[in-house]
């Protein structure tokens, strides 16, 4: 068994990423994202209330797994609910949060659609799907596309969406407990400038500094969106962005 699994994490990882043509019509012009991955708690605590404050409707990729466990770490189904019909972008993080990239092809599968079958069970309809770890190849985008997401946010973690990126391979720039506010500064500015898309990545924000890499404080995620407004920036959902960014690219069945 394990040298046929490693052929297919082999053969997978050396097929184009654009092999089905998803990147679509190109609409040069400057979006932001903010995404959130795991669902933790601390984001509906510390993130959203800033959201609320300024305007803002982010992206929240949930683990689906944990809508059915009792873990204070991680937001419940209530909660989770309360962001999507308050207008916030929720989208699948996977099932079990497994790096799709080294899964067998049945695994992957299922990671894919029953994580989009839990959130509809709680009258969710997921559109965007990010990669556990960031974790994709051939099959993975192929299943997410095949399960009906619109997009996925994928392998490259420290880059800007644009003229050449596959919609279900969308880039992102990961904020850590290293990132400073200068540094998100100069991603805003520099996405403005070239017409990229930009989507700042966040996991954990807290309160306080903490030595838990992907995190930020909560001062840190109010100076970035106050830059944001005071750039006039275009500040949008996953989602919708993708709508704006590449007009037509649609899901379409693959059957």
């Amino acid at each position: 068994m394990k040298p046929l699994f490693l052929f297919c994490v082999i053969f997978t990882s050396f097929i184009p990423d654009n092999i089905f043509g998803l990147v679509g019509s190109y609409a040069k012009t400057s979006m932001v994202s903010i995404a959130f991955d795991d669902g933790n708690t601390n984001q509906y605590i510390n993130a959203l209330p800033i959201l609320d404050s300024i305007g803002y409707k982010a992206t929240f990729y949930i683990i689906t797994k944990t809508l059915n466990e009792s873990n204070s770490a991680r937001m419940n189904r209530g909660q989770v609910f309360q962001l999507y019909a308050d207008g916030q972008e929720i989208g699948s993080h996977g099932r079990n949060h497994l790096d799709l990239a080294f899964c067998w092809p049945w695994t992957i599968k299922y990671e894919i659609e029953q994580s989009k079958k839990d959130l509809h069970n709680i009258g969710i309809d997921a559109n965007s799907f990010a990669y556990p770890d960031g974790g994709s190849n051939f099959l993975a985008r192929y299943y997410v596309r095949q399960a009906g997401y619109a997009n996925g946010r994928g392998t490259p973690r420290d880059g800007y969406t644009g003229v050449n990126t596959d919609q279900y391979n969308l880039c992102c720039k990961y904020v850590v407990n290293t990132t400073t506010v200068n540094e998100i500064k100069n991603w805003v500015d520099e996405s403005k400038r070239k017409g990229y898309w930009l989507i700042l990545l966040f996991h954990a924000v807290n309160k306080s500094e903490s030595n838990y890499q992907f995190s930020c404080t909560r001062k840190t995620f109010k100076e970035i969106c106050l830059y944001l407004k005071s750039k006039n920036a275009a500040v949008l959902p996953v989602g919708q962005a993708l709508k704006r960014y590449f007009p037509a690219s649609q899901p379409k069945n693959l059957n």
